[in-house]
């Protein structure tokens, strides 16, 4: 995949997921009722990847309630695919999960993906700041982003983890309100160290 498709593939998503974030319903709590599904989640296991959350704190959400899609064909392989939304209970903030395919050799130069999503976020969303861009520690083959934005009013803080694992890479958003972001970060900085890459099964 030509990097400036896989930017434009990460940068839609990031809006997207963040963009949800800061609907009037959600406020300073999410209202989980019909916004929910099933027990909590603590454990993801996806395509190439697994992913540990705190007990007893996150759901997944219903309904993704946006699309990912970087304007090609609907039956490319190489098209963005959601494979999780998840909301945490009693904070304003949630997770998404998105898996793309890679080019025929499997690499992704992490800066340059990064310097793409910054790019292309800051023409679509209200105030983008960029905070920092570094790999999780003792990890070099990742990269994350933090960042700032304004979102229908609100302020919001963003760490968007970028993760390849040739064919497939993976990237792992979490959005909170940046109210909340102080007393959450700890937990939204293991989510992303929780990441591990797994063979495909078969």
């Amino acid at each position: 995949m030509a990097l400036g498709r896989v930017g434009t593939v990460l940068v839609l998503a990031a809006a997207g997921t963040a963009a949800v974030l800061v609907t009037p319903a959600v406020k300073r709590t999410i209202a989980l009722g019909d916004r929910a599904k099933g027990a909590p989640v603590s454990f993801l296991a996806g395509s190439g990847f697994t992913l540990e959350l705190p007990k007893g704190l996150w759901y997944e959400a219903r309904v993704p309630q946006f699309e990912l899609t970087d304007g090609g064909d609907p039956t490319d392989p190489s098209r963005p695919a959601l494979e999780h939304r998840l909301l945490r209970a009693g904070e304003p903030a949630q997770l998404a999960v998105i898996s793309w395919r890679l080019g025929a050799d499997g690499s992704l130069d992490l800066d340059d993906a990064a310097a793409l999503v910054s790019e292309g976020s800051a023409r679509r969303l209200e105030k983008w700041k960029l905070l920092g861009v570094a790999p999780l520690p003792g990890r070099g083959a990742t990269r994350v982003l933090h960042a700032t934005a304004l979102l229908e009013g609100r302020d919001v803080e963003l760490l968007w983890g970028l993760y390849p694992n040739g064919p497939t890479a993976h990237g792992v958003l979490v959005a909170v309100e940046t109210s909340a972001f102080v007393r959450l970060r700890r937990e939204m900085e293991g989510i992303l160290a929780s990441v591990r890459a797994i063979d495909p099964p078969g």
